[in-house]
């Protein structure tokens, strides 16, 4: 029988132990957007032997491991201090994410110390394909545009390599509830602030959360291993005129280093109401561009601050 490409799933669960199999289950189900993943991945390596003329020579794996890029929609859980089925994987890319009385918070961990365990599966109709991989950590960004439902992006969320098995049933429990998001638009993202300016935003992204991943895998090391990064993204958003706001002095650095703050709402409905607080950015480049005929500017920002997002 054919197997349809997109009959897949990612199942996420916190470990005890990182690289200890935490057997997460249907009830750890992420709602994932352009799930894709390279279940054998590493450093492939082409030894060359003298004399061999350059044929028949062998390719080796070094480092294997698996590794998987995938979108969730940037949204709360539906109640306020609830924390969405996602957050054990953002743990894992290192975000902190905290439950209060009245809310959730999101802020920047000072190094990954969580992992999940990883089941991506695909059905067989009677069966599944599971592909199961431990100890994994990742790459947390938002991605925020007009007219799109905003995502968190995670990518090179990697740890070990198992060899793929056929299941002979589904995993076991029941699908979570995970809040669909809006699309960002005049009535859904109800602040949209820089350097105290209600800006024409075309899009914002982060591209990471203060940390990259690699795997490292040598005699008895055998892991994905987080380093610290800068927190950098990018906004594009309409041109009002040097008159209403001049963009171009605030991104100079020649004399002096300027900040300016950042603030951002999304979300209408009580427990989908996801907030960024202001936030002083620096603008590292600025470049022209254009949308629908009309000029505007796309920002390269540097996070002064580590940001927090707040669900309410």
């Amino acid at each position: 029988m054919d197997i349809r490409f997109a009959s897949k799933a990612f199942h996420a669960k916190a470990e005890g132990t990182k690289g200890v199999d935490s057997s997460p289950d249907k009830t750890n189900r992420i709602f994932t957007r352009d799930l894709a993943g390279k279940v054998y991945d590493g450093n492939r390596q082409q030894v060359e032997y003298d004399g061999d003329n350059g044929r028949n020579r062998p390719s080796v794996m070094a480092g294997e491991h698996s590794s998987f890029n995938m979108k969730f929609d940037f949204a709360g859980s539906g109640t306020n201090n609830i924390a969405p089925p996602y957050a054990d994987i953002l743990r894992a890319c290192g975000v902190d994410v905290t439950v209060g009385a009245s809310d959730v918070t999101y802020t920047i961990a000072d190094e990954i110390i969580d992992s999940v365990s990883g089941y991506f599966s695909r059905d067989e109709g009677i069966g599944i394909q599971l592909y199961k991989s431990l100890g994994m950590q990742g790459v947390a960004g938002i991605e925020f545009a007009r007219g799109q439902v905003p995502a968190w992006v995670v990518s090179q969320l990697m740890g070990s390599y198992i060899q793929p098995v056929y299941n002979p049933s589904a995993l076991g429990g029941s699908l979570p509830t995970q809040v669909r998001g809006v699309p960002v638009s005049n009535a859904n993202t109800t602040t949209a602030s820089l350097d105290g300016v209600d800006v024409c935003l075309e899009s914002l992204t982060l591209d990471n959360v203060g940390h990259s991943v690699e795997f490292y895998n040598s005699p008895n090391c055998n892991e994905a291993k987080a380093q610290p990064v800068p927190i950098t993204g990018s906004i594009t958003l309409k041109d009002e005129g040097v008159q209403a706001h001049n963009w171009v002095a605030k991104a100079e650095s020649h004399a002096a280093i300027v900040g300016v703050p950042l603030i951002l709402a999304h979300g209408t409905a009580a427990g989908n109401i996801m907030s960024i607080p202001g936030v002083p950015v620096q603008i590292t480049d600025i470049d022209e561009t254009e949308i629908q005929g009309v000029k505007a500017w796309n920002l390269k920002v540097l996070f002064q601050a580590e940001p927090s997002i707040i669900q309410t």
